[in-house]
């Protein structure tokens, strides 16, 4: 396989009017994610380098209305700012955050947020999404491949407590003289995680071609939606797995989720697991690395990086056939991602 010669994964920063509110203020955006046409999730840094999140609505009424409904939330403009937690449906997610040693990590408002803790990471959910992220977990842990242990739940306010893992992200690795052999490394703890048999009674769901090629189309019909910019490649003809190629798949695969340590190989957030073809997670991580080499992040180039990758995971043919579609799938849905987000500051 070769690099990809189709236009670079990273573009201009996603920089709309209502934004200048927030610019005259000192605010910049970091990342926007959209949750339909006039409704977007924001994570914004403060003059002082503080990440804050926050949403956008098209409708300034409606602006109105969550911002008088969620305590400690500032609206600016368009922008509902929640600062230190502010959720109006995470409803314990500003005592946890104001607890001692306790650091925000992540919050895309009433949606989902994680806190690191002393002993582990605390994800904070809608209680009615709790039952099958918690599911997802202890099967994740118990199947051997290297995903955290469950610490504590609390469905009834939406509280998940996993086990820090140790090491170090492959993400941070990539700028190192280890980048090559941690690239082999994920490349082997991708095949580990595929190869796993998955137990008789449990039932995940199918993600094919058909599901991942819904999910391409979305994010590029609502990034032109918002950045009105035109995304020229087209979607590539993914194929489904075989019967005997169908694996259990991560299905967001990429070098912030694998955590190498001298003797442990982990792999984080599996909420989104499913089965489908192995090409797809495989894809998924060399975009990433293509993205990163973008970023200037990398200390090899990328045909080092992918021919780690692959050294480490060892495709079969089947696999190799597939693998330059769900990439270039990947590739274009990361290009619609990262066309709403701030390119100096975005991961």
């Amino acid at each position: 396989m070769t690099t990809s010669t189709t236009s670079p994964i990273l573009g201009e920063s996603f920089a709309p009017r209502w934004l200048d509110p927030l610019a005259a203020s000192g605010y910049r955006l970091r990342r926007a994610w959209p949750r339909g046409m006039d409704h977007l999730l924001l994570e914004v840094v403060t003059p002082h380098g503080e990440r804050v999140a926050g949403q956008w609505f098209g409708d300034q009424e409606r602006a109105r209305h969550i911002v008088g409904r969620t305590t400690g939330a500032t609206l600016v403009g368009q922008v509902v700012l929640q600062p230190h937690g502010a959720d109006r449906k995470l409803h314990p997610l500003a005592s946890l955050v104001a607890e001692p040693g306790h650091r925000l990590v992540a919050h895309r408002p009433e949606r989902r947020a994680v806190v690191e803790g002393e002993r582990g990471y605390i994800k904070v959910m809608r209680p009615e999404k709790f039952a099958a992220v918690a599911a997802g977990a202890r099967l994740a842990h118990g199947l051997g491949i290297g995903a955290p242990e469950v610490l504590h739940e609390d469905p009834a306010v939406g509280i998940l407590e996993t086990r820090t893992l140790p090491g170090v992200p492959l993400a941070e690795l990539l700028g190192t003289d280890a980048a090559e052999s941690s690239c082999f490394r994920a490349g082997e703890t991708a095949a580990r995680l595929h190869a796993v048999s998955i137990p008789e009674d449990i039932e995940l769901p199918v993600h094919g071609a058909a599901q991942e090629a819904q999910v391409l189309n979305t994010w590029k019909r609502r990034a032109t939606h918002f950045t009105a910019r035109t995304f020229h490649e087209p979607a590539p003809d993914l194929p489904d797995p075989e019967a005997t190629q169908a694996c259990l798949l991560h299905r967001d695969l990429h070098d912030g989720q694998m955590i190498f340590d001298t003797d442990h190989d982990g792999i984080l957030d599996l909420d989104l697991m499913a089965v489908g073809h192995p090409a797809l997670d495989v894809g998924n991580l060399l975009a990433h690395l293509e993205l990163r080499h973008e970023q200037g992040l990398m200390r090899i180039d990328v045909d080092t990086a992918e021919r780690a990758v692959l050294e480490g995971y060892r495709p079969s043919p089947v696999v190799m056939r597939a693998l330059p579609a769900y990439r270039e799938a990947a590739r274009q849905r990361l290009q619609a991602v990262y066309s709403l987000r701030n390119a100096e500051l975005a991961s």
